[in-house]
């Protein structure tokens, strides 16, 4: 059951991905943030369920998507480059959680 609750996590959180990525396309930077965050919740909550060790792996995604969401929510300073690296590790620790719970979306790139 753990991984069920760990699938429906993950995949909440590949959408408040997608629904932040376009929130960034149409420059609105501050519903982006609230998505990343609400993004980083939902990859926290499938990593506790998967275990210490993907919790583990996903802390330092989950730290950083948190600040970043802080950021864009708050109208904080930020770069390009900066959102563009966020949304990319946010990807990849999905994506490595998904083939560890056996998830069958990716994030997008």
């Amino acid at each position: 059951m753990d991984k069920d609750f760990a699938r429906a996590n993950h995949a909440l959180a590949l959408e408040h991905r997608a629904r932040a990525a376009e929130s960034r396309k149409r420059k609105e930077y501050r519903q982006a943030g609230h998505e990343l965050k609400a993004a980083a919740r939902d990859l926290k909550n499938a990593a506790g369920w998967a275990g210490a060790e993907a919790q583990a792996g996903a802390s330092g995604a989950v730290t950083n998507t948190e600040a970043l969401g802080d950021k864009l929510a708050t109208g904080a300073a930020w770069t390009r480059n900066e959102v563009g690296r966020g949304f990319d590790a946010l990807g990849h620790a999905l994506n490595e959680l998904g083939h560890k719970i056996g998830a069958k979306r990716q994030a997008a790139p």
